[in-house]
């Protein structure tokens, strides 16, 4: 059996807040930004945590028995999404990790987590002279 895929976040281009469940995700990269709601929050932060896309949708599905078909389209939507996005890598390792995982949002049935991107500030973001520093920071001394 090939072992999981594991994933990890794409920092430090990429940079999260989570406030009240929400996550407001921008990668420094594309200029994009994202907005996670609860669910999507909870499946972004297991997946960065080390969570395999296989035991997200294990757990998920025992929270959610009753549409196990949907939960795992879901789970595997969102995170191809997040790839796609280049919000986090697969992480080749293939150690889990041990980080704690948020609790996830209290529901009462299965409602496909909403993932929104947002690209009206490209222009701005890409403009800001701190995506020209270096990993020595800025300023540099000499």
């Amino acid at each position: 059996m090939a072992p999981a895929t594991r994933f990890r976040s794409n920092s430090p281009p990429v940079i999260q807040e989570t406030i009240d469940g929400e996550t407001i995700m921008v990668n420094l990269d594309t200029g994009s930004y994202y907005w996670l709601d609860p669910l999507a929050s909870y499946i972004s932060g297991a997946v960065q945590a080390g969570a395999s896309i296989e035991e997200l949708v294990a757990d998920m599905t025992e929270r959610f028995p009753d549409d196990p078909t949907s939960v795992e389209r879901e789970v595997k939507g969102l995170t191809a999404r997040l790839v796609e996005e280049q919000l986090v890598l697969p992480s080749d390792d293939g150690v889990q990790a041990d980080a704690p995982r948020a609790e996830p949002p209290d529901l009462a049935r299965f409602e496909p987590p909403v993932f929104k991107c947002y690209t009206d500030m490209q222009e701005l973001l890409l403009l800001d002279p701190v995506h020209e520093v270096g990993p020595q920071g800025w300023p540099e001394p000499r």
